[in-house]
């Protein structure tokens, strides 16, 4: 590619990842949503049944529950719309959740208030889901085959630049505000949306409506002003299709990879970073823990996402998802043990005399014994960044780089909307069982429970999921599927291959 070429194709793909932006900014914006709420007295002071420790496990998993539906809905509205078009309609969403949000500041009414609040978390939730499903299908989509592993963590960094972004603002500007600059941040990307161009594969309904409109064939493909490959333009443009039939394998496998990310406990540590590190007597440090947790996860997830874009093509998609499921079960292991060592492993206060506590924090409140705390916080501390480093490196942009080139063309996009809303399944189990589990049993076992789903993950990856790396998007849908395969292709992996020759 030419260096205009160059520029045009990381301008497209800055533009759709600012979606993912966005992203970053809903899945951590409870955290200041529900530090600058609970001083409100017409939130504070619900009359539904719900009690004070219950809020967080409300509003907490509003925006996954409602990114479910959003990642169902994106796939028939990428086949209808074309994939640009359902990325200005994702940002639209967003727009519409963030001003209920901030508008909820200017009403009295106690209510409409509530109302304003918990409906605008679901609409940027449907946002969420559904930039998390078409974010990841226009990129590999635009790239060329040697650099898509790379090209996918621009939504990885963006990501991981929202959140920084939520956390840090969060510490001096109200929800409100944020709500509007996040708005305003979607407008933004509207406007954008509109420079880039469609990629040269996907021929939607409205694409050929609009190539009978102006009289155009309807066989006729945009072009975009690069190659997607590095082999010639007419074979960059041909398609792979498959049988529906191969979604019968392929569509379980990658709901179970894209589920497997979140069940080991990201969002168990990214929610409740904080409370960890206050458990670990963060209340008596010069700064506060939240800060403490936002500056951790900000930087930990951006630099990861980086040194993951200089590494996912030369070391091989399976490798990474392998040691990065092992890291974070080790991970999981030091939290569980950190927990285990200032409160006990298990808990044994009821679990309704907790959830009926409104005088003090019910999940990972600070321990007893702050002195103790304190003497292990380094373990809570590096466990944590650990977990976000492996992670962040091997398995967030990872895997949505595996799903979206085992897909063939005319299947992708249902199976990356299913995939999507299979991800956000596992955030809402892990945010909402979480807390609930923690307050019955102890902080300690739900993190044993992490670094189990952790190892079941890095087995999952050798048995059932194929190399991908510098192979044409949806090879897999025609070789089928092999466990043997797999494990060989594991096995002779360039960076396992490497050591075995070195060590003989």
């Amino acid at each position: 590619m030419t260096k205009v070429e160059t520029f045009k194709l990381l301008y497209f793909i800055t533009v759709a990842s600012l979606g993912t932006l966005e992203f970053g900014f809903a899945s951590v914006f409870s955290s200041p949503l529900l530090d600058d709420l609970q001083s409100r007295e017409n939130f504070t002071q619900w009359t539904i049944g719900f009690q004070s420790c219950s809020y967080q496990a409300l509003i907490g998993p509003l925006t996954p529950v409602g990114a479910i539906f959003g990642g169902l809905m994106s796939s028939p509205a990428m086949s209808a719309l074309g994939i640009v078009e359902s990325l200005v309609l994702g940002s639209s969403i967003y727009v519409v959740g963030w001003t209920l949000i901030g508008a909820s500041f200017f009403v009295a009414d106690p209510s409409t208030f509530r109302a304003l609040i918990l409906l605008g978390r679901t609409v940027t939730g449907i946002a969420t889901g559904w930039s998390s499903s078409v974010v990841p299908t226009y990129i590999p989509e635009v790239s060329p085959v040697n650099l898509r592993g790379k090209l996918l963590n621009a939504m990885s960094i963006s990501i991981g630049i929202g959140i920084f972004i939520a956390y840090a603002l969060g510490f001096v500007l109200s929800y409100w505000i944020l709500a509007f600059i996040f708005a305003g941040v979607a407008l933004l990307n509207i406007i954008l949306l509109f420079t880039i161009r469609e990629p040269a594969k996907t021929t939607s309904a409205y694409s050929r409506f609009k190539a009978k409109y102006w009289k155009k064939s309807q066989n006729e493909e945009v072009e975009l002003p690069f190659n997607i490959s590095t082999n010639s333009k007419k074979q960059s443009q041909s398609k792979i299709r498959s049988s529906w039939k191969v979604l019968l394998w392929q569509a379980p496998i990658c709901s179970l990879l894209l589920a497997f990310q979140q069940l080991m406990g990201f969002n168990a540590i990214a929610f409740y970073a904080g409370p960890i590190f206050r458990a670990g007597g963060g209340d008596s440090w010069s700064f506060p823990p939240g800060l403490a947790a936002s500056i951790c996860i900000g930087i930990s997830a951006v630099l990861s996402a980086i040194l993951c874009a200089l590494i996912v093509d030369l070391l091989g998609r399976k490798f990474l998802l392998f040691f990065g499921a092992i890291g974070m079960m080790i991970a999981n292991i030091g939290v569980a043990v950190f927990f285990g060592i200032v409160k006990g492993f298990i808990n044994n206060n009821d679990l309704n005399d907790t959830l009926s506590n409104k005088s003090s924090q019910c999940f990972f409140a600070p321990t007893t014994d702050p002195e103790l705390g304190k003497q292990y916080s380094p373990l809570a501390l590096v466990s944590v960044v650990l977990f976000i480093f492996a992670f962040g490196i091997c398995w967030a942009s990872t895997v949505f780089t595996v799903a979206a080139e085992m897909f063939a063309d005319n299947t992708r996009k249902f199976g990356m909307g299913l995939g999507s809303a299979a991800n956000w399944l596992g955030v809402v189990v892990t945010t909402t069982m979480l807390p609930i589990a923690s307050a019955a049993i102890g902080e300690a076992i739900p993190f044993f429970i992490f670094s189990a789903v952790s190892l079941l993950a890095a087995i999952f990856v050798i048995l059932f999921i194929p190399e991908t790396r510098h192979r044409p998007l949806g090879q897999s849908a025609i070789d089928g599927f092999s466990i043997r395969k797999n494990v060989k292709e594991f096995y002779l992996s360039p960076t396992l291959y490497e050591c075995r020759v070195r060590k003989s």
